[in-house]
């Protein structure tokens, strides 16, 4: 990344804390169904674009599952999380692997 971070949302203000991946073809809105159902005092949610879809569809990149990971630890980094949980569906929950693979100390 070049400082700027992907656009995301976030929901809750517990304690546990949750960085949600999409899946291929989608974009943050694709879990809006299931954001009803959480428990915002238990947890803390931050929903993020990757590069090239919703609003991140033209911020400039590689679009690698690599960069995919490396931007989801700079939304944990702009959120002042050290250790978190990670979400993902589809190639979200590939790039969670990497994530835990690059960064072991920090994902949950």
């Amino acid at each position: 990344m070049t400082g700027r971070v992907l656009p995301y949302d976030v929901q809750g203000d517990g304690p546990g804390r949750a960085l949600v991946l999409h899946n291929w073809f989608g974009d943050r809105t694709s879990f809006s169904p299931l954001r009803a159902h959480l428990d915002d005092a238990l947890g803390t949610y931050a929903f993020v674009d990757c590069r090239g879809y919703g609003e991140a569809r033209d911020i400039e990149g590689d679009y690698t599952m690599e960069e995919v990971a490396a931007d989801a630890l700079a939304v944990a980094d702009d959120l002042g999380w050290d250790s978190f949980s990670v979400i993902g569906h589809s190639m979200g929950g590939k790039a969670a692997q990497l994530m835990l693979l690059d960064a072991p100390d920090r994902v949950r």
